[in-house]
């Protein structure tokens, strides 16, 4: 009986709640599971290529001001072996390919606060209720065991445990409609101590 944009308000609460301890001296830690459809045009033989499937694992630090003081991101395939790292290197972000050791990207990064970060999840979620507009409805669906409301979007598809408004899966989807792209997240959590 909800409308989609309440789901959306109510998944961002929750998982602003879930991040309420981030702040100084503290671990914002992550894991997620991607799968990624390759176009048909790509080969996967570039020194910079990642499989099908892949678990990010990105832990980020705060020093005693709450500031950003390490960044360090691992991406392994399927079969766990490592394919990818970032760390945050002179204001830069590095991502490394490691079979290769050669540099994919360089990415200019400036410190900013722990708070930055439910700062940008509470943007996107006001974001995403706009786009809904309030007459946008969700539907319901069981996905991986857990009783879900799916959101659908041009492009996307949200799903969101019904139970604890916790974020369980999103889509994006081609024209046509077919999954071209999932994530999952498996561990958001937020540790004590730098």
């Amino acid at each position: 009986s909800e409308s989609a944009a309440t789901i959306l308000q109510r998944s961002g609460v929750a998982q602003t709640r879930a991040l309420a301890a981030l702040g100084p001296n503290t671990t914002y830690h992550t894991v997620t599971m991607q799968h990624r459809e390759q176009s048909p045009d790509v080969t996967n033989t570039s020194e910079f290529a990642l499989p099908d499937d892949t678990t990010t694992d990105l832990v980020m630090t705060f020093d005693s001001a709450g500031m950003l003081d390490t960044f360090s991101q691992v991406v392994r395939g399927a079969d766990g072996q490592i394919y990818q790292r970032g760390e945050w290197l002179a204001d830069h972000l590095v991502f490394t390919d490691v079979k290769s050791g050669a540099i994919q990207s360089q990415v200019p990064y400036s410190r900013f606060p722990a708070t930055a970060i439910r700062d940008r999840l509470s943007k996107a979620t006001t974001a995403a209720v706009t786009a809904l507009g309030p007459s946008a409805t969700a539907k319901t669906a069981t996905i991986d065991g857990i009783a879900t409301f799916v959101i659908e979007t041009p492009g996307n598809r949200t799903y969101i445990d019904r139970n604890n408004y916790n974020l369980v899966r999103s889509e994006q989807l081609a024209l046509d409609g077919h999954v071209t792209e999932y994530t999952m997240p498996l561990t958001v959590e937020v540790l004590p101590g730098a």
